[in-house]
């Protein structure tokens, strides 16, 4: 998971972990998204459209070009 509000990264991660997801965060901002995803490989990325540095869209292109 990217977002850079915690308040919002904290109830999605409760939600998901209640439902038994493993839950990857660490991510505030677009270009930390991309280095954890690069890492860790998830089979789902949830990234806020609205982030510093690159937004969600911009993740998600560069995400598509290393495909």
């Amino acid at each position: 998971m990217a977002d850079d509000h915690p308040m919002l990264l904290t109830g999605l991660r409760n939600a998901l972990i209640e439902q038994n997801y493993n839950v990857l965060e660490g991510a505030n901002n677009g270009a930390q998204a991309l280095d954890l995803i690069s890492k860790e490989a998830p089979d789902i990325a949830i990234i806020d459209i609205n982030m510093p540095l690159l937004n969600g869209f911009e993740v998600i292109e560069n995400l598509k070009k290393k495909a």
